[in-house]
Formats: C-alpha cells, sequence, structure tokens
C-alpha cells in the first residue's frame, strides 16, 4: 500500500536531489540502516515517474506523525499524508 508523503531536505553536502521539496508516494516509511525510496512527478512536466532514493537512513525522530531523518550527507523531513501532499499527488 502506498503513502502519500512530501519529502523536504532540511541541509545537506550536496545537490542530488534538484529541488528541496518532492511530492509523491512512498510503499515504505525510512528505516534505519536502509536506503528510503519514493516516488513523485517528473521536474519537466512530461509523464513519468520522478524516483528519489536516498543514502542509507543513520538515524530518525519522529515529531507529530512525521519524520525526521539524517542520511550520509543530508537530513530530511517526511511528512505523511499532509493536506497538501493528497491535494498534489490526487491532481496527478
Amino acid at each position: 500500500m502506498s503513502n502519500k508523503v512530501k519529502l523536504t531536505r532540511i541541509e545537506s553536502t550536496h545537490n542530488n536531489l534538484r529541488t528541496d521539496s518532492v511530492k509523491g508516494v512512498c510503499f515504505d516509511f525510512p528505516v534505519v540502516g536502509e536506503a528510503f525510496t519514493m516516488y513523485g512527478g517528473t521536474l519537466t512536466g512530461v509523464s513519468g515517474v520522478r524516483a528519489i532514493i536516498t543514502s542509507s537512513v543513520e538515524w530518525i525522530k519522529m515529531v507529530d506523525g512525521d519524520f525526521i531523518f539524517k542520511t550520509k550527507n543530508s537530513l530530511y523531513e517526511l511528512e505523511v499524508g499532509s493536506e497538501e501532499t493528497e491535494q498534489q499527488v490526487e491532481a496527478r
């Protein structure tokens, strides 16, 4: 089952994620020791899917039902099922 999410880069030592925020879906939530994967729309507006795969998750903190998690080079917030996220995903 997929989960509607919004991933926001809080800080990073690289620019591999071309935007600071991505709305889409994930099938699994972040797990320490594993890469996090989610899928969103393309940046070009052309039909397709954009896959986002992080490096291994080092730690996770839960805040009001959302995830704050650290990878090797980045810190992210993953908002789960927010109204804004749901509207964006349903529009596709």
